[in-house]
């Protein structure tokens, strides 16, 4: 009897174990049946793309389109270039970027031209400075674009709010005294020779501490959104208060900016409506890199100035 009920145990705990297993198996099957099943193509393709971007890709219709920043995993190697020329220096990184631009964007760019003459792409623009692009398109379009070996990552085409407006002058000398910037004037260096520039809300060419000290020139200002092309201006104030900062000088000489004798040049990357773009960052620095597109002139700034945030 008692070896009976043992065995009836046993019994029970092994139809346990199989239920169990049966249970496991089921589940198993289920999850990779075709319907659910994510194969490794596709979850690259996914981990290409950044969760906000796929957000966005959710929600649209067949028919409606959105910008991404699609960037590719082939990079120039620009640490091999070591040239103590600065202009020799500066030519080799341009031609560098270019060239690797120019080998590995082809496919992508005849693609999305195919798809354009389809209606799914409104727009797209190329970069060299960090090897891709900023596409406008269809989801589709996009999750092809992923689909691709040689891009590396998509991520949105962020929009960016100006820095608060700020009113130019005022007082700066307990500034200029924290930076040691009158010792550094009295041993001879007051910004000779050297060109800044900044990429804020523009700045005011007319500016009586600025006027003098702008470079000049379609190789001094860029506006990527295209408002005002040739020639500095500033509806905010923030940019050119950063820029009085840096090179200003009041109307009878004396230096109000750290280096009151450089030059400056300028990228308005907010529009007159306060908002800058990722496309429009990456078209600024591209811009400061070959301002006047020869890779072989002396016009790229000695210093690049940011005085705004973004997260």
């Amino acid at each position: 009897m008692e070896q009976k009920q043992r065995i009836s145990q046993r019994v029970v705990i092994i139809a346990a174990i199989l239920s169990g297993l049966l249970t496991l198996l089921s589940g198993a099957v289920q999850a990779s049946s075709p319907g659910n099943i994510i194969s490794g193509e596709e979850s690259a393709k996914i981990n290409k793309i950044a969760p906000e971007v796929q957000q966005v890709l959710s929600s649209l219709q067949a028919d409606e389109i959105t910008t991404v920043i699609v960037r590719l995993k082939a990079q120039a190697n620009l640490l091999a270039i070591t040239d103590r020329n600065r202009r020799i220096r500066i030519e080799k990184v341009i031609n560098a970027l270019q060239n690797m631009a120019n080998a590995t964007q082809n496919r992508i760019e005849a693609l999305l031209r195919s798809r354009a003459a389809e209606g799914k792409v409104d727009q797209f623009e190329s970069f060299w400075v960090f090897n891709g692009l900023a596409v406008t398109a269809t989801a589709d379009v996009i999750a092809e674009l992923a689909a691709l070996p040689e891009v590396d990552t998509i991520t949105p085409n962020t929009t960016i709010q100006a820095p608060a407006p700020q009113t130019a002058g005022g007082t700066p000398e307990p500034n200029l005294a924290k930076v040691n910037a009158p010792a550094m004037w009295s041993l001879g260096f007051r910004g000779q020779g050297i060109v800044v520039a900044n990429m804020d809300t523009g700045v005011n060419v007319t500016h009586p501490d600025l006027a003098a000290q702008w470079r000049g020139g379609s190789n001094s200002w860029f506006d990527p959104n295209g408002q005002h092309p040739t020639t500095p201006i500033d509806f905010d104030g923030h940019g050119t208060w950063t820029m009085g900062t840096m090179v200003g000088r009041d109307a009878g000489g004396s230096a109000i900016g750290v280096a009151p004798e450089a030059q400056w040049i300028a990228v308005k990357i907010f529009n007159d409506q306060g908002s800058a773009t990722v496309a429009g960052i990456h078209a600024g620095y591209q811009w400061l890199l070959d301002p006047d597109g020869n890779p072989a002139t002396d016009d790229t700034p000695h210093v690049v100035n940011n005085s705004w945030t973004y997260s």
